[in-house]
């Protein structure tokens, strides 16, 4: 396609670093259209943007033809986090929806291009049909011109291969597959939403906040009507917004009397206008159209007033979001369920296939409604299937030697991915010996994330996913030099999981209510995933405690040791509280007490893993079973926690003190381990 082109812009936008992806975008479309409709290129042409919503901008296309102008209009967003390392994504409706893929160097050669959409069907070719997937084709583009549009085949496997076809006999049509200087990706969601846009309207809390306060025409005047709907003990907010309304209206009708207008508008008009600015919508002339300049005194008025009684504006709107968000949450119950349980589904399906995505987030799974036009509206359908786009990073990590694994991109979504995605396999083998699992387990940790987001609609990871983008810096700067990459991934992924685990942790706090009311049906291919994943942590946790058991010298016997392996998180919990109370202990000037504390509380801490893990089995075990989503995370993190993060990276446990007392070279030592020993066990 032309690069050069009569093109006038009707605005400030220009091709600033941000936005030059956008604007190439546009201007691919903009001389498409031209081609659809049999115009030069050369042909004089613009493209001028309209407002659209905050993350989707909409542009008038135009171009002069045969002496006359020819417009339509287009929207562009983009698609998920920036990442240097892997493509761009934008979602364009151009007659229909679109993603377009935009590599992050160029490709400048068809077979080049052609090699990077069959590598993407491959991974596509494996999940199918188990999973829905959509993969770049040439012909999602090339089906809107002529001459292709002429040869359209219903099968569209037969028409892409005779579009490449044409291509490699005709190159002068290739340029239809190029936007700036790279080829693009090109796939149809004509038919399917994105799941972060399902996320977005259940939980709009905005918009239906609006629409509660407008529609308190008579609840904001009636105690008994507002306390049942918002509850008993919102009194105080009724009370305080009847004081805003009253000055309010005051106000208001000494300004009517000004105008002569005092017995000319109704009750009930006062009260909208001041339930349309309470919901923070314009008041126009429209809604106040009875005198010149009246709107304007009008709003004035009430931004006055509600400066002057923001503490009581602020505790009604949080009463009354709270109260939506619930109702809004109790609504959207089972549609939540159902999207968790899918999402579930098709990650024990990639374990199954053996392959990992490695970037999965919500914009990259679409969701497929049977019943078209019925998830998000009144219907509340639960008639939709789950699929997946953009196979840019994944890899197929079934294999019979693990470290023979294909080396995958190394890129990743900040707020989905861990410090695994930006290392080599190489080193990934060496530190984890089960690279298979690694993979699996990056796309465990997005599911984390994507659940979160599902439940709560806001982001689980948003400090954690700004390290990243740190991480990679420090490895294309001169920092390097002093460290090696084993070094940094281990100093990046000690600084990572430390702050994943305190956000996972303060997320899920704020968030306990919500995440335990909705309530999760594991299918059984997900539970006997989670047991396989659980019996492995649980047989390492086995394994710590015998070592933590076997290697400390302040309990030497045979039947203490036993003692110890056979207690529970509770026992072993008294032991450590009678020791650090000294009761019944002799006093000692030694670290001997202290080192003892030490040693229970991480064998208590290990002892609840184990017991935590027992419960859960128990649970899958189960003919049914049920998890809230909050024990449903904690399971999942805590999983690939420990699969993820090393413990000799460092303690990222409360009891992170390190003590070392050589106890066998210390005769008094010796004898107080031997009176401390019998006094805990054995009194």
């Amino acid at each position: 396609m032309k690069e050069k082109m009569k093109t006038e812009v009707l605005s400030d936008q220009k091709n600033k670093k941000g936005d030059s992806d956008k604007i190439r975008i546009v201007k691919f479309f903009l001389t498409f259209f031209q081609l659809q409709k049999g115009a030069s290129e050369e042909s004089l042409s613009k493209f001028v943007p309209i407002d659209g919503q905050k993350s989707e901008h909409i542009y008038e296309l135009s171009f002069r033809h045969e002496e006359k102008w020819h417009s339509r209009r287009m929207s562009i967003a983009p698609l998920g986090e920036k990442s240097g390392s892997k493509s761009a994504c934008f979602k364009v409706t151009y007659d229909n929806l679109m993603v377009i893929k935009i590599p992050p160097f160029p490709i400048k050669h068809f077979d080049e291009y052609v090699k990077n959409v069959d590598d993407e069907r491959r991974i596509v070719d494996a999940l199918m049909p188990d999973i829905d997937c959509i993969s770049p084709r040439v012909s999602t583009i090339l089906k809107k011109i002529a001459p292709f549009s002429r040869e359209a085949e219903t099968d569209p496997e037969k028409f892409e291969q005779k579009c490449i076809q044409r291509l490699r006999s005709f190159p002068q049509f290739q340029r239809h597959l190029r936007i700036g200087n790279t080829f693009a990706f090109f796939m149809d969601l004509s038919k399917h939403l994105f799941l972060s846009q399902v996320i977005r309207r259940i939980h709009n809390i905005e918009e239906k906040l609006e629409k509660e306060i407008i529609s308190q025409s008579d609840s904001l005047w009636d105690l008994m009507v507002f306390e049942d709907i918002y509850g008993t003990n919102t009194a105080p907010v009724f009370y305080s917004m009847n004081d805003v309304y009253m000055d309010y209206d005051n106000r208001l009708n000494l300004m009517l009397r000004q105008y002569e207008m005092n017995d000319s508008v109704p009750t009930y008009e006062k009260k909208e206008w001041f339930l349309r600015h309470l919901a923070r919508k314009p008041l126009t002339s429209k809604h106040a159209n009875v005198w010149p300049g009246f709107a304007d005194e009008l709003k004035y008025l009430l931004e006055t007033v509600f400066k002057e009684y923001k503490d009581a504006i602020k505790d009604y709107r949080t009463t009354i979001k709270e109260y939506v968000y619930k109702r809004s949450f109790k609504q959207n119950n089972r549609q939540l369920q159902i999207i968790i349980s899918k999402l579930l589904t098709v990650l024990q399906k990639l374990q199954q296939k053996g392959v990992a995505i490695r970037d999965l987030k919500p914009d990259n799974i679409f969701i497929i409604e049977h019943t078209p036009g019925t998830l998000l509206s009144s219907a509340q359908s639960t008639d939709f299937s789950i699929g997946l786009i953009d196979f840019e990073t994944a890899v197929r990590f079934k294999t019979k030697y693990d470290n023979k694994i294909e080396q995958p991109l190394l890129a990743g979504t900040p707020s989905y991915a861990t410090p695994s995605h930006l290392f080599r396999n190489e080193l990934l083998y060496e530190t984890f010996q089960d690279l298979s699992r690694i993979f699996h387990f990056q796309d465990w940790q997005a599911c984390i994330a994507i659940i979160y987001s599902i439940t709560t609609g806001e982001h689980l990871a948003e400090k954690t996913g700004r390290l990243l983008p740190g991480i990679i810096k420090i490895m294309r700067s001169t920092e390097m030099k002093n460290m090696t990459l084993n070094d940094l991934f281990k100093k990046g992924s000690h600084l990572f999981w430390h702050t994943a685990l305190n956000e996972f942790v303060e997320k899920l706090r704020i968030k306990e209510d919500m995440l335990k009311a909705l309530q999760i049906r594991l299918s059984q291919e997900v539970k006997e995933l989670f047991k396989h994943e659980l019996s492995i942590e649980n047989d390492r946790v086995n394994k710590i405690i015998w070592k933590q058991i076997d290697s400390q010298n302040i309990f030497k016997s045979r039947k203490s040791r036993k003692i110890l392996s056979e207690s529970s998180y509770q026992i072993i919990g008294q032991y450590k509280a009678k020791c650090e109370c000294g009761l019944n202990i002799p006093k000692s000037k030694s670290n001997i007490r202290k080192l003892t504390v030490k040693f229970l509380a991480d064998l208590e801490h290990l002892k609840l893993q184990s017991e935590q893990l027992a419960h859960t089995f128990e649970l899958l075990n189960q003919e049914i079973t049920t998890l809230s989503v909050y024990d449903l995370l904690e399971l999942m993190f805590n999983v690939v926690l420990k699969a993820m993060y090393l413990e000799d990276w460092g303690d990222l446990s409360v009891y992170s003190e390190h003590l070392v007392v050589d106890i066998d070279k210390d005769d008094n030592l010796y004898a107080e381990t031997v009176v401390l020993e019998n006094t805990l066990l054995y009194d």
